[in-house]
């Protein structure tokens, strides 16, 4: 029997913590990021399926570990899993809300232990969503994520190199449309994007303090 843990990362560094309520109306706790760790591996989803050492992702250290028992399933088949997992869960696929992360790591759990990650983790979307400012925001997030159409403008594609340097929205999707894959020190940049562009108030967060 191998241990099956959860790792748990916040991507808003703090952020959604300090702002959730004044933004929302609700309090949420973290932006959260997951990878499963067993046999000795972190594995998690972002530009396709990632594999590395535990603990060593540029995700940094995890903000919590989460106990999610134990599999009988062996190595060799989990292996062969992750790699027919590869053609589903590809980087084009990736949505911040419908098919991230936590959604690889819940099939994962489902697979290793018949169980799932937890519901706060699972249901962050469908809980910020349900918040006025989440349904307005829900298109754009969208558009964010939308795959390009031959024809139309790409302005503000966020895979799109060409795209308008010169509007702050603009920017700020292509940030968030890659925030799983920046390293901790560097999301207080794509922040400042963000804040900036949609007139939010921007704190001082701690890691540009320390």
């Amino acid at each position: 029997m191998a241990k099956v843990q959860l790792y748990v990362y916040d991507l808003s560094n703090g952020l959604a913590k300090q702002l959730s309520r004044q933004l929302t109306g609700r309090q949420i706790d973290g932006i959260w990021h997951t990878s499963v760790v067993v046999f000795g591996k972190e594995i998690f989803y972002g530009q396709g399926i990632c594999i590395t050492q535990p603990g060593m992702s540029h995700h940094g250290k995890p903000l919590q570990i989460v106990d999610m028992g134990e599999t009988s399933i062996d190595e060799e088949t989990f292996n062969e899993y992750i790699e027919e997992m590869r053609s589903h869960y590809t980087a084009d696929k990736y949505h911040l809300l419908d098919f991230n992360c936590n959604s690889f790591t819940n099939d994962c759990v489902g697979f290793l232990t018949g169980g799932s990650i937890p519901s706060w983790i699972k249901d962050l979307p469908s809980d910020f969503l349900s918040t006025p400012f989440g349904a307005a925001l829900r298109p754009t997030i969208d558009a964010m994520f939308r795959r390009p159409v031959p024809g139309l403008c790409t302005r503000c594609n966020p895979t799109d190199a060409n795209a308008s340097a010169g509007d702050p929205q603009c920017r700020a999707r292509r940030s968030l449309a890659c925030i799983s894959n920046l390293r901790p020190h560097r999301r207080s940049d794509l922040y400042a994007d963000v804040f900036s562009a949609w007139s939010f108030p921007r704190p001082v967060l701690a890691m540009e303090t320390s």
